[in-house]
């Protein structure tokens, strides 16, 4: 089987999506499924990297870059874009006969499934239009990344084959870590301190205000919160002062699973107040987390319980800052979080990017 993931995105990227799209291409390679990763040639700030080394990925899968519009970040400008990388899609597809296409973009799905290409819709926002209508009507099958989306686009999908596949991670990034007291030395972080993790970026739904508001009130506790850009960094250090805080760029992934192996406690605070975080989400960094056997602490939402449990994990109320603090003042002086810390470590092997590709090849043979 010959997939094309077709992608309208800059690559690489430091965002989430270029991340999961690479390791989703390296993963359908792994099952021995010819891949090609087809996006536009965009100005890009990290062109001069190559991808394969900016995800610290063991496999080198085929790119090919079509040459379309690249007008600066208007909506006119990002518009003329889409249709533009649209077309050059067209002519792409019209060579390729034997082809199945993969996308995120519901705009890849519609052109593709014009030329008769059998096309499969990975959906990861739930949102509801004309397009979308359409696109269920014609797609060969869709992928929701949670449950939750599932449930919201129910109708509209009834009578089309579907499949939830949650996010994952990579079990080779955590194979060959060494110890806390070696990482932290790497790092360059205190051995004699507590430290207190998260890692994502700094977007209002992902709650890190929250975390970074506590951080007083635990001046022997370090906090460390990675994956803000320049701007948004500035902005919390100025509007959070505590001595104990530590805020880091994005960082290359292949330091991510240092850093969570060196903390004694991840922190997921993801707000309630964004329908995203709080029923459609599968946040990569959950799985990351799981998998670096350190305990975890997350906000009591639907969409992370659809993974974890208290036999695996902590929870506090959402956007509540209280209820994060009670909770903080007790896990770090709980002897057992460790116990809860294997237990998620065991249970997140099933959740690889092998193990994911897998499922929806398994997926898309059946309906081809």
């Amino acid at each position: 089987m010959k997939i094309a993931y077709i992608a309208n995105i800059r690559f690489p990227t430091e965002r989430a999506h270029g991340f999961q799209i690479a390791k989703m291409c390296e993963a359908f390679l792994l099952n021995e499924v010819e891949i090609e990763l087809v996006i536009p040639q965009r100005n890009n700030p990290f062109e001069n990297q190559d991808p394969m080394k900016f995800y610290d990925l063991k496999n080198r899968f085929d790119i090919q870059y079509l040459k379309s519009s690249n007008y600066k970040s208007t909506r006119l400008g990002a518009l003329w874009n889409l249709i533009s990388f649209n077309f050059k899609v067209l002519s792409y597809l019209s060579f390729k006969k034997d082809i199945v296409v993969f996308s995120r973009d519901k705009t890849i799905i519609l052109v593709a499934s014009l030329l008769g290409r059998k096309t499969f819709y990975e959906i990861h926002q739930a949102r509801r239009g004309f397009l979308e209508f359409i696109v269920s009507r014609i797609a060969t099958g869709v992928i929701f990344i949670s449950y939750g989306l599932e449930k919201f686009y129910k109708e509209i999908w009834k009578n089309k084959p579907t499949l939830v596949a949650h996010d994952a991670f990579d079990e080779r990034d955590f194979k060959d870590l060494t110890s806390k007291e070696d990482l932290r030395v790497d790092l360059n972080l205190p051995q004699n301190k507590q430290i207190v993790l998260f890692a994502g970026h700094f977007h209002p739904w992902n709650g890190v205000e929250i975390l970074a508001s506590v951080a007083k009130d635990f001046p022997e506790v370090i906090f460390i919160l990675i994956g803000g850009v320049k701007e948004k960094i500035k902005i919390f250090k100025e509007k959070f002062t505590s001595s104990n805080l530590k805020f880091l760029e994005f960082q290359p992934h292949a330091l991510v699973p240092k850093y969570l192996k060196s903390a004694d406690l991840l922190i997921i605070p993801s707000s309630a107040k964004y329908d995203v975080t709080k029923f459609y989400a599968s946040p990569m960094k959950l799985f990351e987390y799981m998998a670096s056997g350190t305990p975890i602490l997350a906000s009591d939402l639907p969409s992370l319980r659809e993974i974890l449990n208290e036999n695996i994990a902590y929870f506090f109320e959402p956007n509540d800052d209280k209820s994060l603090r009670d909770n903080l003042h007790k896990i770090l002086k709980d002897d057992f979080k460790s116990k809860k810390a294997e237990l998620a470590k065991d249970m997140v092997n099933q959740y690889t990017w092998k193990n994911r590709a897998k499922k929806i090849i398994s997926f898309i043979k059946k309906h081809v």
